[in-house]
């Protein structure tokens, strides 16, 4: 948007046009982005989007992490959508920063992915036991990113306690790297990859609706973790002397 013209009709929350960018070139592989605003059930717009266009360096990571014949570099694509509810700052939060800390994360194995590296002797030293079975290169891309979904969901939770962050968010992300597409995804927003016409899902509904009964077995084995608020039973909320009588199940 450049013109004041264009910002007062996308600001238009009867018409609601969709926008796009002006430079179709900025996104690789041919990638579309569309938006619109909200249709005025917020005073700002939830929904955040972000693209990083990344690139694993053997020169940046610390030599006694990694020793490698020589330098390497391993590009990738990230591309993430966050659905913010109830308030914007964790969808902002989380569009500026889970791209930085998939990146340190993937840094976190890329002796695994770089062919012919080595760990330094010194990696090894205290370790009595290694795994019989390797473990694929997929299994370590798919375990930076739950990592990196672990971290950045903590980091809002501290900054929630610093300050006013109101709401939460869902969180899509697409990962090409290594000729192989990963989908990652936390809440209700949903990948899908169309070929020949035909849809077919790259993610499940995360959700307490879906992880119900899981989390009901949790809280069975573990009660200590419903904080004397709930029980594994299943109840909406705490029960009140006015609820005596009435179903809450």
């Amino acid at each position: 948007l450049f013109t004041d013209d264009e910002i007062q009709v996308t600001a238009d929350h009867l018409v609601r046009p969709i926008m796009v960018p002006r430079d179709i070139h900025i996104l690789p592989w041919f990638a579309g982005y569309a938006e619109a605003i909200n249709a005025g059930k917020s005073l700002r717009n939830e929904d955040q989007a972000s693209f990083h266009r990344g690139v694993l360096r053997t020169q940046d990571a610390p030599e006694e992490d990694l020793e490698c014949d020589r330098e390497w570099e391993i590009p990738y694509v990230y591309f993430g959508i966050f659905d913010g509810h109830a308030g914007s700052g964790c969808a902002v939060t989380a569009a500026n920063e889970l791209h930085q800390m998939v990146h340190k994360k993937l840094m976190g194995i890329l002796h695994h992915l770089v062919p012919n590296a080595t760990c330094p002797s010194s990696c090894g030293q205290g370790v009595m036991w290694f795994p019989s079975r390797e473990i694929s290169v997929e299994s370590l891309i798919i375990g930076a990113l739950e990592a990196a979904f672990w971290e950045m969901d903590h980091q809002i939770g501290d900054d929630k306690r610093r300050y006013k962050m109101l709401g939460g968010c869902t969180v899509l992300v697409s990962l090409f790297i290594l000729g192989k597409l990963y989908v990652a995804n936390a809440g209700d927003s949903r990948g899908v990859l169309c070929r020949n016409k035909t849809p077919y899902p790259m993610s499940f509904d995360f959700t307490p609706v879906s992880e119900r009964q899981r989390l009901q077995q949790l809280g069975f084995q573990k009660p200590q973790l419903l904080g004397n608020e709930y029980t594994h039973v299943d109840y909406c909320r705490r029960p009140l002397r006015n609820d005596v009588g009435k179903k809450m199940l």
